[in-house]
């Protein structure tokens, strides 16, 4: 289906823009709209390959593996 193969593209796209970032993983909740802005801009091209226009990506949350969650508590909790 072809909402599948878009989201996998977007999850994909993210994922690989989210690793070049200079962001910190603190950082992420901060600047989603321009994190959002990025990604759009980055698959944009992808899309048009289907004639669709990603006028939008709204970033709602960006989950972390169990690992990383509870290595920033630590650190969190240490000060």
């Amino acid at each position: 289906e072809i909402t599948d193969q878009l989201r996998a593209l977007l999850v994909q796209s993210f994922a690989g823009w989210l690793g070049k970032s200079d962001l910190s993983v603190y950082d992420f909740a901060a600047h989603y709209g321009q994190i959002g802005d990025a990604v759009r801009q980055a698959l944009q091209p992808d899309f048009a390959q289907y004639g669709l226009e990603l006028v939008h990506v709204v970033i709602e949350n960006i989950g972390l593996p169990a690992e990383v969650e509870q290595a920033i508590d630590r650190r969190t909790q240490m000060g």
